[in-house]
């Protein structure tokens, strides 16, 4: 091998060049694929944010009606009771 083959420049073959197009083209769809990724993810989370509220919001409704109907029921019990004691005082 001779000193002027080692020092020319390097010329990349037809099949070489398609190939590091064809990377280059990878590249960059694979970049956007990550960005829409990214989106994507992005817009999960913020329905997974609303689904959160939304179920504590409906578990912390469901918690103050039940306390309501809970609370009926004693105010129905004291109610009757109150009513059985005042009839026996008047007998």
């Amino acid at each position: 091998m001779s000193n002027d083959d080692t020092d020319g420049e390097f010329e990349p073959s037809a099949d070489a060049m398609v190939h590091e197009f064809d990377d280059e083209t990878t590249l960059e769809e694979a970049e956007n694929e990550a960005d829409e990724d990214a989106e994507e993810l992005h817009d999960l989370t913020k329905v997974c944010i609303h689904h959160s509220f939304f179920k504590e919001w409906f578990d912390l409704l469901f918690a103050e009606v039940t306390f309501v109907l809970v609370f009926q029921k004693i105010l129905r019990n004291v109610t009757c009771l109150f009513g059985t004691v005042i009839s026996k005082l008047s007998v």
